[in-house]
C-alpha cells in the first residue's frame, strides 16, 4: 500500500494526471466542440469500436449531418454507407436515426441539459449521459468505463461490487471524489486516456505511467526496481 494520505494522494492523482494528458497533444475531432449533438454521435459511434476508427467516418458523418434536424431527414440507407467501416451498422443507423426524430418532436433538435430526460431517450445511459453533462454542458460530472475502472482499481487496490463493475455506485463515487473543481473535461478524459494507452488490460506500461508512485497495482510490480528511489513507495 502507498504510504500517503489520502487526500494528498488524490491531489497528486489528478494533478499528474491532467498534467500528463496535457503533454500528449493527442485529440479527436469529437474533443475539440462543446456542441452536444456532435458529442452525442461520437458516443454512440465509439461503442464496441476503437477511436481510430471513428475518427476516420465521424467528420465524413457530421459534414453530411450536421445538425439533429438534418439528421432526423437522413435516409436511412445514406446513414448505413457512412458508419459502415464501423460494423453493426444497422443498428447504429437505426438507433441514430430514431433519436434524431425523437430529439426533433420532443425537444425542437436539441439535446436536453438535464439527466432525466437524457436518460430517457433512446441508446443513452449513464455514461452518455454523463459524457454530455460533462463535455458538452461543463457539469462536475464523473466518466467511468471500462478504461477508468482499470485505472481507479488498481490505483486503490478496489474490488468491484458488481459482476458488470460500470453498474457499481461506489466506482462512480470513487472518481467523482477524485475531480478537481473546474476540471471535470480535463480529468475525465486525461483517466480514459491513461487507461487506454497505459493501464492496459494484459500489458500494463507501469513504468510509463505518470501514477506509479501512487498506484498499488503498479508500485506492486515495480517495488524492486524503484524502492530505492521512490520515497512514496518505501
Amino acid at each position: 500500500m502507498i504510504d500517503i494520505e489520502p487526500e494528498e494522494r488524490n491531489q497528486q492523482l489528478a494533478s499528474r494526471l491532467i498534467s500528463w494528458a496535457t503533454n500528449r497533444g493527442e485529440n479527436y475531432p469529437w474533443r475539440e466542440t462543446t456542441d452536444p449533438y456532435k458529442i452525442l454521435v461520437a458516443e454512440i459511434l465509439l461503442r464496441k469500436t476503437t477511436r481510430s476508427q471513428v475518427e476516420k467516418v465521424f467528420r465524413q458523418f457530421i459534414r453530411r449531418f450536421p445538425t439533429v434536424d438534418a439528421l432526423s431527414k437522413g435516409r436511412l440507407s445514406e446513414i448505413k454507407k457512412i458508419i459502415a467501416p464501423l460494423g453493426l451498422e444497422r443498428v447504429r443507423a437505426l438507433g441514430l436515426s430514431r433519436l434524431a426524430r425523437i430529439l426533433v418532436a420532443r425537444y425542437e433538435g436539441r439535446v436536453p441539459h438535464d439527466r432525466d430526460s437524457l436518460l430517457a431517450l433512446p441508446n443513452v445511459g449513464r455514461y452518455t449521459a454523463n459524457a454530455l453533462l460533462c463535455l458538452a454542458y461543463n457539469e462536475q460530472v464523473p466518466l467511468v468505463d471500462t478504461n477508468a475502472i482499470r485505472v481507479v482499481t488498481r490505483v486503490f487496490s478496489i474490488t468491484p461490487h458488481r459482476s458488470r463493475p460500470y453498474t457499481d455506485p461506489d466506482l462512480w463515487a470513487t472518481v467523482a471524489s477524485l475531480i478537481p473543481h473546474g476540471h471535470a473535461r480535463r480529468f475525465n478524459l486525461a483517466i480514459l486516456d491513461l487507461g487506454y494507452s497505459l493501464c492496459l488490460r494484459n500489458s500494463p506500461k507501469c513504468l510509463e505511467c505518470p501514477l506509479l508512485e501512487l498506484c498499488d497495482f503498479g508500485g506492486g510490480r515495480t517495488q524492486p526496481l524503484n524502492a530505492s528511489r521512490n520515497p512514496l513507495m518505501r
